[in-house]
């Protein structure tokens, strides 16, 4: 992003092909683990808000390097990125079942390229479906980072923020899957 923003395009291109085929090799060996290692700890759920990231910040690198036109790439991006969203609401009583911890703060790098590229993609069409998801999607981001920061803030107060967690809580259920 920084590399179009600053006019270096093609240098943007090639970070691009960087992160996108990096993710695209890695999203099938994270989805794997989770279909087939058993349920992940509680303490580790949270983590899996940086999933929402990927596709958003993609569409919002592309929208940077080619001059900021919503094309097709750009609204398929932002489209699997709505995908992860709605995924990860309905895993939401799942990822509340533990308590508020600083890795719920995975969440916000998506949320944020998702108000970012939605308001771009909104801007760019006067009528139609990003024109309809611009506004909403930007209060429902900064929903989500007002929550995390209240709650990050409460829990600093409280001297709760950061906790020490034995690495061998971590590797509790991995042990147990691999004995099974």
């Amino acid at each position: 992003m920084a590399c179009g923003s600053l006019g270096y395009n093609d240098a943007g291109l090639v970070f691009l092909g960087a992160g996108v085929f990096s993710w695209l090799s890695l999203e099938p060996v994270i989805l794997q683990r989770l279909r087939s290692c058993g349920e992940l700890p509680a303490v580790l759920r949270t983590s899996l808000g940086i999933q929402l990231a990927p596709a958003l910040v993609a569409c919002s690198a592309w929208l940077s390097v080619n001059g900021g036109e919503g094309d097709t790439l750009a609204k398929m991006l932002f489209g699997y990125g709505l995908l992860q969203l709605l995924f990860m609401l309905r895993l939401m009583p799942w990822y509340l079942s533990q308590p508020f911890n600083a890795s719920f703060w995975s969440f916000s790098f998506g949320v944020s390229a998702l108000a970012t590229t939605g308001l771009h993609l909104g801007h760019g069409s006067e009528s139609g479906l990003f024109h309809i998801l611009a506004v909403p999607l930007f209060i429902f981001t900064n929903a989500i980072i007002a929550l995390l920061l209240v709650r990050t803030f409460l829990l600093l107060v409280q001297g709760k923020l950061l906790i020490r967690t034995e690495r061998a809580a971590l590797l509790k259920t991995e042990e147990k899957n691999d004995h099974s």
